[in-house]
């Protein structure tokens, strides 16, 4: 049976080859922008997401309020911050500062203006970012030691294994020698911490003064992030903030700045645009919600014109429909029919749309300014399949009632009447497309 649909759909398809061919490529143009926006809300939506910790991992900010235009809100901390924190709070696992300078790197006789990013050293141990070679758990124990991306890797030692290769660094006035301890994958784009080189925060003595990484709380750098221990409330944690600073900045300090520190979920980092900028990129989500939306649109837009198409055919299929009646065909059959009729067109669409998607990446990642990729893993099948239903069974839906309902007497004698309720409907879904399209 499912064969014998098969056949009726192909054939069906083939003898009407301008109609075919026009819902294909609006269904394949409507799908190809589709899954370009919502691969550009999937990344945004799910930033720094990939950590396994991510949930137990917060950054710190800090407010001071010393009077009249004298108010300040960061999200760079003192160098103290996070030794501060770890110090004091039992219910801190891990610190991790993370900042970053621009220095030139020696390979031999060649040399590179580069960023060299600096990060506490247990910043493999909070975040996820893998390493391709290299022990993660001691790659930043020791101030000598360095870990690259693969991708600066490449750009340095070539093909060869630059495991335990040297690679001098300026910081300060002089050059110091690093060894490489470890490769990293290139970072994801949806990251809020980015590197290509990485050294540990034990180099910050090299270019910092004692009393800035000890004492000066209101000179700020770097990043901070804290990773509590499991089962811990980050708002229980904060309440004991103020105590702690009070002690540290000392009483007459602390009540004349009207200092204030608090904890800001990872996850939340980018999409918030409440908290100030710092080393993390940070993006409005009405422009995620609004594409979104469009991507809706655009759907809807495709479905209705597949609709109005295939309505629009129906006389033409209806003495098909009345031999088959006449024949012995259940409505319920035929329905069944026209649906597979329209996944099928659906599949064609998507594979076309794929396609096209896939080859207008680059030029959508430039305007985006994205590095966005198509990969054909779990989540691009779930919404392929999302795709697949319903616009094959949602948008085909209408016109297979319609063309079950026709009846066979009246159509084996001519005096079929499409009805002014079948006119109405198209009516309406044009004006609606219309109405899209304009807006």
């Amino acid at each position: 049976m499912l064969r014998n649909y098969l056949k009726i759909a192909m054939r069906s398809l083939w003898r009407n080859k301008v109609h075919s061919i026009i819902n294909v490529l609006g269904l394949s143009l409507g799908i190809a922008c589709c899954l370009l926006i919502v691969l550009f809300v999937y990344d945004e939506l799910t930033f720094d997401r990939f950590h396994s910790k991510a949930d137990r991992t917060y950054r710190v900010y800090a407010r001071e309020n010393w009077g009249v235009n004298q108010e300040f809100f960061y999200t760079s901390t003192p160098f103290p911050m996070g030794p501060t924190l770890k110090e004091n709070l039992k219910e801190v696992e891990a610190q991790v500062r993370f900042s970053k300078i621009g220095t030139q790197v020696k390979i031999d006789a060649n040399q590179f203006s580069e960023t060299v990013t600096f990060a506490g050293e247990d910043f493999f141990d909070v975040f996820d970012f893998e390493l391709t070679s290299g022990e993660r758990n001691s790659a930043l124990r020791s101030p000598g030691q360095i870990v690259l991306t693969e991708t600066l890797a490449r750009k340095y030692f070539g093909n060869a294994d630059p495991l335990n290769k040297s690679i001098a660094i300026q910081l300060g006035d002089s050059f110091e020698e690093f060894i490489v301890k470890g490769v990293a994958r290139d970072v994801p784009i949806n990251s809020s911490l980015n590197f290509a080189l990485l050294i540990s925060d034990l180099n910050y003595t090299k270019i910092y003064s004692q009393q800035t990484l000890t004492s000066a709380w209101f000179n700020i750098n770097p990043e901070t992030y804290i990773l509590l221990k499991e089962g811990t409330s980050y708002k229980d944690v904060m309440t004991k903030f103020p105590s702690i600073f009070k002690t540290v900045l000392g009483e007459d300090e602390f009540t004349k700045s009207k200092y204030e520190a608090g904890l800001q979920p990872l996850t939340s980092i980018h999409l918030d645009t409440s908290f100030p900028v710092a080393t993390a990129p940070v993006s409005d989500p009405k422009y995620s919600y609004i594409l979104g939306a469009v991507a809706l649109l655009i759907l809807v837009v495709a479905c209705i014109n597949f609709v109005t198409l295939s309505v629009g055919r129906s006389l033409k299929r209806a003495k098909e429909v009345g031999i088959r009646k006449v024949v012995g065909a259940e409505r319920k059959q035929l329905i069944t029919q026209f649906i597979g009729e329209a996944i099928i067109v659906t599949l064609i669409s998507l594979i076309i749309g794929l396609v096209a998607a896939s080859l207008s990446l680059p030029t959508f990642n430039n305007f985006a300014s994205k590095e966005l990729s198509m990969p054909f893993d779990g989540f691009l099948f779930g919404v392929i399949g999302v795709l697949l239903l319903i616009i094959g069974l949602i948008a085909g839906s209408y016109p297979a009632f319609v063309l079950s309902s026709f009846k066979p007497i009246a159509i084996l004698k001519g005096s079929l009447q499409t009805g002014n309720s079948k006119q109405t409907m198209r009516k309406v879904l044009v004006g609606i497309q219309l109405v899209l399209s304009i807006f």
